[in-house]
């Protein structure tokens, strides 16, 4: 089950760093959390086929959260 699951919130923001071995935990936020990051990014990553992709596009806040509250209650059904 992926953290996502248990902690069952429509939002979720963590950064997560990476070293060839181990993953390790640098900042978490959920339900609430600061925006800016987003709001001027020109890209973001996805977890697609079994690998991060990056995706070059800039995408509005409205969607960004429309998106991930319809996830989570297409979820709970």
């Amino acid at each position: 089950m992926n953290i996502y699951n248990i902690l069952n919130v429509p939002q979720l923001s963590i950064d997560v760093a990476f070293d060839g071995e181990r993953f390790y935990l640098i900042e978490f936020q959920a339900v609430y959390f600061g925006t800016l990051t987003q709001t001027i990014s020109e890209f973001y990553f996805t977890y697609k086929n079994k690998k991060w992709v990056k995706v070059m596009e800039q995408r509005s806040l409205e969607q960004v959260y429309a998106e991930s509250t319809v996830s989570y209650i297409s979820d709970k059904k």
